[in-house]
């Protein structure tokens, strides 16, 4: 028979073990948020200096085809290099 402390003990450490799951599922929620912002955030830093870059290729030549050339190391996708290619990047 367990004494009158030690069943407040069990009860204190069940009521824990529920509020650290609590814990843990809220912490979970929150690091999937994180990671979908930090995602979303990536994806508008890329279009954002995309768009910039076609901006400056379109008035540079030089720049265009220094872009082409970057481009050419980068993607290695056949599939991206036609559909580049026939927006009129020579890749």
């Amino acid at each position: 028979m367990k004494n009158k402390n030690s069943v407040g003990i069990d009860g204190q450490l069940v009521s824990l073990a529920k509020r650290e799951e609590g814990i843990r599922a809220r912490m979970a929620v929150l690091r999937e948020q994180r990671r979908r912002r930090e995602q979303r955030d990536k994806e508008k830093e890329q279009s954002m200096i995309g768009m910039a870059v076609i901006a400056a290729a379109a008035s540079s030549p030089e720049f265009k085809l220094a872009v082409a050339q970057t481009a050419v190391v980068q993607i290695s996708d056949e599939k991206q290099r036609r559909f580049l290619a026939d927006r009129g990047w020579s890749v």
